[in-house]
C-alpha cells in the first residue's frame, strides 16, 4: 500500500535511476512518467476487477451523446429517471451498430427528432480527422453536434436515441484505465495492493528503454509470474460467481 511518493522512492531504491526524481522541461518529476507507463502497461496484459467501474452522469431534456474519459470498453448502460415512483423502473439501453442507430434517427437535426426515454445506444465517432483535429469551431457544420474538438484521445463517445424527454441519470458500467498518477499523495488499484508488481514493471520499461534484453526478460518473467498467480485469483472468483448464479 503506496502513495506516489512512495512509489518513486522504491523505484529509485530498486533501479538505482537517482536521476528519475528530477524534473522534466514541465515540471512534471520523470519517475511519474516511468510509473504511468507501468501502470498502463499492466492494465494491458491484465484488466483487473477494480478497474470494472461505474461511471456515472446526468442527461438533460434533448441530450443524445455522453463522453467519458479513461472508457475502454462497455459492458451496460442503463438509463433510471428522477421520478421515484413505482411506474418509473431503470432501463438498460441495447446497443447497435452506430449506422443503424443514425439511419433509424436520420434528422440532422435532433430537435426535430420526437423524444422519449433513451432505449438504443452505439459508440459514437466523437473526433475530427488529422488534418482537422486543430479545428474549434464547427458552428457553420451540421450534424456535429456530438462532436468534441481539440484533445480527444482519452475520451470515448456514446450515441442514444430518442432523444431525452426528460432529465436522466446514466449510469455506463464497463472497464476503464487506471486514471494516471498526478499528486504526491496519489494511489491507485496497482499501488494499493500490486505495489512489488508495479515496481518490476517500471524496471522492465527503463530496461526496454535502455535496450537491455536480457535485464528485461528477467523482470517481465517475475511480472509474468506474478500476474498468472493475480489471474488465478480472479478465475476461481469467478468460477464462485458463476456457481452461485447456477444454483439460483
Amino acid at each position: 500500500m503506496a502513495t506516489l511518493t512512495q512509489i518513486v522512492e522504491r523505484l529509485l531504491e530498486t533501479s538505482g535511476r537517482q536521476d528519475l526524481d528530477a524534473n522534466d522541461g514541465d515540471g512534471v518529476k520523470k519517475a511519474w512518467h516511468v510509473i504511468n507507463a507501468a501502470q498502463r502497461e499492466l492494465d494491458l496484459k491484465m484488466a483487473p476487477p477494480k478497474n470494472e467501474l461505474r461511471y456515472v452522469g446526468l442527461l438533460a431534456a434533448g441530450d443524445i451523446a455522453e463522453q467519458v474519459q479513461y472508457l475502454r470498453s462497455i459492458e451496460e448502460v442503463w438509463v433510471d429517471g428522477e421520478d421515484t415512483t413505482s411506474t418509473d423502473k431503470r432501463t438498460r439501453l441495447v446497443q447497435v451498430q452506430l449506422h443503424k442507430l443514425r439511419e433509424k434517427y436520420n434528422k440532422s437535426d435532433p430537435t426535430l427528432i420526437d423524444r422519449g426515454r433513451p432505449n438504443e445506444y452505439a459508440l459514437d465517432v466523437i473526433g475530427l480527422s488529422t488534418e482537422q483535429e486543430a479545428t474549434t469551431d464547427l458552428t457553420s457544420f451540421s450534424d456535429v453536434g456530438t462532436m468534441k474538438t481539440g484533445d480527444h484521445w482519452n475520451y470515448n463517445g456514446l450515441l442514444m436515441y430518442p432523444p431525452a424527454d426528460a432529465a436522466y441519470t446514466i449510469q455506463i458500467y464497463g472497464t476503464f484505465w487506471t486514471y494516471p498518477l498526478a499528486n504526491n499523495t496519489d494511489t491507485s488499484y496497482w499501488t494499493m495492493l500490486h505495489e512489488e508488481c508495479l515496481i518490476w514493471m517500471c524496471n522492465y520499461i527503463l530496461e526496454v528503454r535502455k535496450r537491455n534484453s536480457t535485464g528485461a526478460a528477467d523482470w517481465l518473467r517475475s511480472i509474468e509470474r506474478y500476474l498468472g498467480n493475480l489471474d488465478k485469483d480472479f478465475t476461481d472468483r469467478e468460477m464462485s460467481h458463476n456457481q452461485l448464479t447456477m444454483k439460483g
